[in-house]
């Protein structure tokens, strides 16, 4: 993911791969900043299963390094993302209750972020 600005230390916390939907187990990944901050890469622990579905979950209340709050959602829904919203999945994330999700995830919309659905090959 790339940002227009430089984003604060520890933000990659708010990023995270499920197996199926965002309600579905996480998979360990890893995520490394560019050294501007400008852009982070994350990539699973693990090879992903072949023909399988997987989320990519953005934290929408992720803080740029002024620690002014990161709007994911004009560029996020052009890339195919969806604003995750607490009555989706059944309420859950990773199998708990989105309501016990830290300020990093929410959004001022009332989102915890947006996610990006894809299938491996």
């Amino acid at each position: 993911m790339t940002f227009d600005h430089p984003m604060m230390a520890g933000a990659e916390q708010y990023l995270d791969l499920h197996r199926g939907d965002a309600s579905g187990p996480l998979e360990p990944i890893g995520c490394t900043w560019s050294p501007d901050r400008l852009t982070v890469t994350c990539q699973p622990a693990e090879p992903l299963q072949h023909n399988s579905q997987y989320t990519f979950h953005a934290g929408g209340g992720m803080m740029d390094a002024d620690d002014h709050p990161v709007d994911i959602g004009p560029h996020g829904t052009q890339m195919g993302g969806q604003w995750l919203m607490p009555g989706m999945m059944g309420g859950m994330h990773a199998g708990m209750p989105m309501s016990g999700m830290g300020a990093g995830w929410k959004a001022a919309n009332g989102s915890y972020g947006m996610v990006f659905t894809f299938t491996t090959g």
